[in-house]
């Protein structure tokens, strides 16, 4: 077995998920367990690599979610396969249990306020949106575009931003989510074409127009996607303060994907259609966006019924 510090081993390993190897996203996370594991105490080398150390590892980060610990260890697995092919590990301690196995992903206590917002509050945003939007300005319009797309495909934060008009298709009504020289989807399977429903391509189709340079959603300069700009002028920032004036406090991009992946059983949709919609790679993702919904539920019980033969007075 040959012998090199773990310094040496975390060196090699990122220098094979710098991009354009890997998404950036990748290469940060697999930079930050390597980091991690190698300031324990007991890990000088690979062969410290191990389930004990594992295990401290864990237990020295005990307010980190188990699906981040459990997507840290699947980073960790890929290292230690490496360290084992590559003869710096004679033993991939995932063989003893698996990165799934190492935590209970749904151990974790419920978050005090789930990210997804009901559809009488996504219409209530909708209408505020569409009055702003009638009085003409620019502004307006494009945060109008913005939330529609968010609301109506439940796309991720980053996937609207950098559309480009080519990206659209308003006679097919769909829009394509591809890599960009400056920018790669989380996933193979998230660069897909997704359908545009009725009232975003409408609203598209006025917008478009307006837009003023090849981005779907460009900054005010028109130099470049809507990413970025002053305080309180950011996408992010202009969609939670819209939700503010309609009542629905701390809005973000991601509460749009949450609400579809938690009402999407609601509106008739499978698990099978709701997968596609939001481009997972399997459907075991979706437990994280379907989130708890107490008058969902109530609606769903309301349903349950027992033929039952009345008795005789």
């Amino acid at each position: 077995m040959r012998s090199i510090t773990w310094d040496r081993l975390r060196a090699e390993i990122l220098s094979l998920y710098e991009p354009p190897l890997r998404a950036i996203a990748t290469y940060r996370q697999m930079a930050q367990i390597l980091t991690e594991f190698g300031s324990l105490p007991s890990v000088r080398r690979p062969a410290d690599l191990s389930p004990p150390n594992i295990a401290v590892w864990i237990r020295a980060h005990p307010d980190r979610g188990p699906a981040r610990t459990a997507s840290l260890l699947r980073c960790l697995s890929a290292a230690a396969t490496y360290a084992s092919k590559t003869g710096h590990l004679r033993h991939d301690p995932f063989d003893f249990r698996s990165p799934s196995q190492w935590v209970r992903t749904d151990a974790a206590p419920p978050a005090k306020r789930p990210a997804h917002r009901s559809a009488a509050d996504i219409g209530r945003l909708l209408d505020l949106l569409d009055d702003e939007a009638a009085g003409g300005s620019w502004e307006s319009g494009r945060l109008q575009a913005l939330v529609y797309c968010y609301a109506f495909t439940g796309v991720r934060k980053c996937e609207a931003l950098v559309l480009d008009q080519a990206d659209i298709d308003l006679t097919e009504r769909t829009l394509l989510i591809q890599p960009k020289p400056e920018w790669r989807p989380k996933t193979i399977r998230s660069a897909d074409r997704v359908p545009l429903a009725a009232p975003l391509a409408d609203v598209l189709s006025r917008w478009l127009p307006r837009a003023g340079c090849r981005w779907v959603f460009p900054g005010r300069r028109l130099k470049g996607p809507w990413t970025g700009g002053p305080a309180g002028h950011k996408a992010v920032d202009e969609i939670r303060a819209a939700g503010e004036r309609a009542g629905i406090p701390g809005l973000t991009p991601q509460a749009f994907r949450k609400t579809v992946g938690t009402l999407a059983k609601s509106w008739g949709i499978s698990q099978l259609e709701l997968k596609a919609i939001l481009r997972h790679t399997t459907i075991a993702t979706q437990r994280y966006y379907d989130e708890e919904d107490l008058e969902l539920n109530r609606a769903a019980t309301a349903k349950i019924q027992f033929p039952r033969i009345a008795k005789s007075a």
